[in-house]
Order: C-alpha cells, then structure tokens, then sequence
C-alpha cells in the first residue's frame, strides 16, 4: 500500500475497492450478517482476547469516546497531545502509549491554526516535525457521518491505513442532525462504533458540554452536561471531560473496561515555541 499522508478531506481515498463492505447501517442492504448467534454453552467456552490498551487505563485500543467540556476548555489541545504521544509511543498525562499511526479530522481549524498547535506540542515533546511521518491530519474537513457518500470515504481510508486511532474535532461539525434526537444520534454513533469494531481502531470525538443541572450527583456531572441526547454518554467506551479553572484543566475519566484513573489537574504552558501539558496534581 502506498503512503497517504493527506493535507485535506478531498485527498481521502476518494475511489474505494470493489470487496469494501460498507456499514449495515447505509440504505441499501447489508452486505453482511448483522447478528451473530452463539449457543450459550458455546459462547461461555469462548476464549476472548482481553482488552488491549491504546492509552493505559484511559482509552481502549478498539474504543469510541468523547473528549468532552465546555468552550474553550482546552479540549483540542489535550486531544491532539494524547494523539502526539501515541504517534510516538510515548506517554501523556501520566499514561503509557501504545505507538501507532494517527489520523486527526479536523472540522474546525485552517491549516496554520492547526499546523502552529502541532508545532507547539510536537516541539514541547522534543518531536522534529520531520518524525510526524506517522500522523495524517485533515484540515477545514467538511466530511459528515451521515452522508452516506462521505461516510464512504472516510471508511475507504481506514480500509487503506491502518490507524490506532482517529480524532473527529468537533462533534458538531460532522452531521446535519439533531443532536437532540436519540434516534438521529445513535445513527451517528453505531456508524462510528462501526469503524471502530471492523477496522480495529479507536475513535476519539471531541465534544462540547454545557453546564450541569442542579442537584445532578457529583459522579454524575461530567457525563450528564455532555450537549445533545443522552444516547452520547450511553453509547461511549470511555471518555475525558475537561474543564477549565482558570490556569488549570481538570480532568475526570470514565470507562466502562474498569475503574477509571483519579482526577487529575494539569496547565498548559508555553516556552517560545513550544507547548506542553504539565501535571499539577
């Protein structure tokens, strides 16, 4: 396969080879079985591999979640920080990193707003920018999920590279639906869990969240501000909610693989040219 390093959404496969099978969820009829039946005696003796690690403790190798909080939260920054140190092999946050190919979706930022954020991390990781061969980046994307042509596209990418892990920056921005709607938000998320199961990928989407209702129980808060329909919470692996106090980013984790790490606060600090997330406590 050759190297496709793509600058724009455009550049993202936009022919398909003929034995992709699309999701179950397009229009047209699936091309596969969507329901595999075990006997039960037969599914208990079942040796199922244990749940591999993309970030330690954090994020699953093959899960979908949310990088979640308010405007202006830092989210973006963190997200593509944990990208970085995937690329790399390194850690973030405290947590060990499985080393793999990223691709960051990016629906938000122009090129150089972008490239200047990278440039900062990258450079605060002591990363040559000539060592990113391993990170694809797709700026001003204008890719939607539910837009079965577009959808294509993004799955014909994943069919070509394999990715650890794919970044959607932000939610928003990539579908025409109703982020109220339950029934319109699980098409989003069972076509993105799709990618994620049959290309063997993690999927990280950033997401905003608004402020949490009174009296909501503290262990509740995060996950219930999330903006839209509650089938975004329920349909999530894991996820990192963010928020920021003045010069500190608060970070509460959830996970439905196992207890998820403590609290953690950290600062974004800046030395010329170079950016890095720096652990308070």
């Amino acid at each position: 396969m050759p190297d496709v390093s793509p600058k724009h959404i455009d550049d993202l496969v936009p022919e398909h080879p003929d034995n992709v099978v699309y999701s179950p969820k397009f229009r047209t009829p699936p091309q596969e079985d969507t329901v595999a039946i075990i006997r039960g005696d037969h599914f208990l003796e079942q040796q199922y591999p244990a749940a591999k690690w993309l970030v330690d403790g954090v994020w699953p190798a093959n899960g979908f979640g949310f990088v979640a909080g308010p405007p202006k939260s830092f989210k973006s920054w963190i997200t593509e920080d944990i990208a970085l140190a995937i690329v790399t092999g390194s850690t973030v946050l405290g947590f060990q990193c499985t080393q793999g190919r990223v691709l960051i979706v990016d629906a938000e930022n122009i090129g150089v707003k972008l490239q200047e954020r990278i440039k900062g991390l990258a450079a605060g990781r002591g990363i040559p920018n000539g060592s990113l061969s391993q990170l694809d980046v797709a700026p001003m994307s204008r890719l939607k999920i539910d837009d079965d042509d577009d959808f294509k596209l993004l799955e014909g990418q994943l069919f070509d590279t394999q990715y650890a892990l794919v970044v959607l920056d932000p939610l928003n921005c990539f579908h025409h639906s109703d982020e109220n709607s339950s029934s319109e938000m699980s098409f989003i998320t069972e076509r993105i869990k799709y990618l994620s199961h049959r290309y063997d990928t993690a999927v990280m989407v950033v997401h905003h969240s608004r402020k949490p209702q009174a009296g909501t129980p503290r262990e509740m808060r995060a996950g219930a501000s999330m903006r839209g329909s509650s089938v975004l919470w329920s349909s999530m692996d894991c996820a990192i909610f963010v928020e920021a106090r003045g010069a500190n980013i608060h970070l509460d984790f959830e996970s439905k693989y196992g207890p998820p790490p403590e609290h953690k606060i950290v600062e974004l600090r800046a030395e010329q040219d170079a950016a890095y997330l720096c652990e308070v406590r």
